[in-house]
């Protein structure tokens, strides 16, 4: 067995994840204060291996005052342009040769020319609640709050001050999925998440009801249990009346939490990639 500390075992995984994102075609990573634990040039060494943009708008170099990362990037996604802006809040331990300044101070700092560049701006944020809190009360001129570093998550967009909130907790059991329809320009988004969240529950509550009916409708298969029946004509009112709110709206926001459990299937090239991780991970003594 291959001798190794539990340091360079962390590493090494580390590394690994960094190449996995690469095959799943990540884009942007904003690096958090619990991504410098190992010491900021180990991260600066995942950067290199990294097919996509690190980036954070309040991780400074202790020496040179300046900042490791870039501070946001813009991508173009059909004839919009997405500002992507990343901060962290302070870890509780201190990392040698780096200083996190204050969240909110660096977003007032790089929005006003980030804002001139984009259509739309989106903070991901490996944030405390408080740092959340008190960016979502700034009023900042921001259009998604992308939040990480805690266990909440939220199964659809919340809605402050004008910002879009989402949330995913912070242990990779679920992914989030925000998808916008823009049919008229001009005209504002609204957000359908909660809507859609009522209806997937009411269609779900429904055929529950529905299952060992065969080809009975609802009043004929439960004739006898009125109870049920007025259930039933409440749901098929509210969904009745949430299609029609729905309906009503032109450009549409929505967002979906999806579950990482055994009804989604693995990719076998991951699963091979991640098998031989684990593997070789066994074939490891851990020393001092």
């Amino acid at each position: 067995m291959i001798p190794k500390t539990k340091l360079e075992q962390k590493k090494e995984t580390a590394l690994f994840l960094v190449d996995s994102y690469n095959d799943l075609g990540y884009q942007v990573y904003n690096v958090g204060g619990n991504d410098l634990a190992a010491g900021s040039e180990f991260v600066k060494k995942a950067e290199k291996i990294a097919r996509f943009t690190f980036i954070s708008a309040n991780i400074i170099d202790s020496t040179s005052n300046q900042l490791l990362f870039k501070p946001y990037k813009i991508i173009k996604s059909g004839n919009k342009k997405f500002g992507i802006i990343g901060i962290t809040s302070k870890p509780k331990y201190n990392v040698s040769g780096v200083k996190i300044t204050e969240p909110l101070d660096a977003l007032n700092k790089y929005l006003p020319e980030l804002k001139k560049q984009s259509d739309y701006v989106i903070v991901l944020a490996a944030a405390n609640s408080i740092d959340e809190t008190g960016i979502i009360n700034s009023k900042s001129s921001i259009d998604f709050l992308l939040c990480a570093s805690t266990y909440r998550f939220s199964k659809t967009l919340d809605d402050a001050n004008g910002v879009y909130i989402a949330r995913c907790g912070n242990i990779g059991k679920y992914v989030g999925i925000i998808s916008m329809k823009i049919v008229r320009e001009g005209m504002p988004l609204e957000n359908v998440s909660k809507i859609n969240n009522q209806l997937d529950y009411t269609e779900k509550r429904l055929k529950s009801y529905a299952k060992d009916m065969g080809n009975k409708t609802y009043d004929e298969y439960y004739a006898g249990r009125p109870s049920i029946l007025s259930v039933i004509h409440s749901l098929q009112r509210h969904e009745k009346e949430l299609k029609k709110q729905k309906g009503k709206i032109i450009n549409t926001l929505d967002f979906k939490l999806v579950r990482l459990d055994k009804k989604i299937k693995d990719d076998p090239y991951m699963r091979k990639k991640v098998n031989e991780h684990k593997a070789a991970l066994k074939n490891v003594r851990t020393v001092k």
